[in-house]
C-alpha cells in the first residue's frame, strides 16, 4: 500500500514547496507573516513645516485630521542648531502650498508617519539629501540610494556640507539633552 501513495506524496511535496511560485503570499517572509503593516498612500496638503525633516499635513477629505509626517531616511539639523533654519526653509520651498503624496508603512517612536514624500514625481526625501539639507539617517534606514545622495552632496560641499565638520542632529540632541519624545 505504501508504494501506491509514494508518487502522490512526492507530487504533493513538490507542489507545496513550489507554492510560493504560484501563490506568492505563501512565500512571505516571517516579518510579513507576523502582520507588519502594508504600505499606505495618502494625498494630503501641508499645514506646517515643523523642521527640515518633518511636517504637519491635513487630510483633504477631513481637514480636522492632521498627521505628523517624518521624512523617512532623513535627519535634518534641529531648528536651534546651525543650519536648522536653512534646512527647514529648503523643505518649505519644496512642499508648501502643494499637494503631497505620502507613502508609509510604519510610525516612528514619536508616532509620526515614516513616509516617502512626493510632489508630483519629485521625491522630496531625495531632494533634501541631494541639496545637502539633511543627513541620511543610516541608523534607521538602509537605502543605498539615499546614502549615495548624502555622499554626493558632501563631496560637492552642498548645503550643510559647506562646513567641514557639521554636527549631526543626533549628536546635537544628545549634547543638548533634548527630550526623547516631543512635547504635545
Amino acid at each position: 500500500m505504501d508504494g501506491i501513495y509514494r508518487p502522490f506524496l512526492r507530487i504533493a511535496t513538490a507542489l507545496f514547496v513550489g507554492c510560493p511560485l504560484f501563490f506568492p503570499s505563501l512565500g512571505q517572509s516571517q516579518e510579513k507573516a507576523k502582520g507588519t503593516e502594508s504600505e499606505t498612500t495618502l494625498i494630503v496638503t501641508v499645514n506646517r513645516v515643523v523642521d527640515g525633516d518633518s511636517v504637519l499635513v491635513l487630510d483633504p477629505k477631513d481637514n480636522d485630521k492632521e498627521y505628523e509626517v517624518q521624512l523617512e531616511g532623513l535627519d535634518a539639523p534641529e531648528l536651534k542648531q546651525e543650519f536648522g533654519k536653512e534646512s527647514s526653509e529648503a523643505l518649505a520651498k519644496l512642499i508648501e502650498k502643494k499637494e503631497l503624496r505620502i507613502t508609509w508603512k510604519s510610525k516612528d517612536n514619536f508616532e509620526r508617519l515614516l513616509a516617502q514624500v512626493y510632489v508630483g514625481d519629485m521625491h522630496i526625501n531625495s531632494e533634501m539629501l541631494k541639496s545637502g539639507m539633511a543627513w541620511h539617517f543610516k541608523r534607521y534606514n538602509k537605502s543605498e540610494t539615499l546614502a549615495k545622495l548624502e555622499v554626493e552632496a558632501r563631496e560637492a560641499k552642498k548645503g550643510l556640507w559647506k562646513n567641514n565638520s557639521p554636527t549631526a542632529p543626533w549628536d546635537f540632541r544628545k549634547e543638548n539633552k533634548s527630550p526623547d519624545k516631543p512635547a504635545k
